[in-house]
């Protein structure tokens, strides 16, 4: 892993998580923790493209 961050950050390979999918993979959690925090009320995760 370290290895490919390197070469990413250097340039010389694609970057392998865009930063659509890094949102689509965080928001979730993020609003999972803000639920917990209201007593696990429903809450609807946002599309973070709209």
């Amino acid at each position: 892993m370290v290895s490919d961050f390197v070469a990413t950050v250097r340039g010389e390979q694609p970057d392998p998580i865009d930063v659509d999918r890094a949102i689509d993979m965080t928001l979730p959690g993020l609003v999972s923790q803000r639920s917990i925090h209201e007593d696990g009320r429903w809450m609807a995760v946002p599309d973070s493209r709209d």
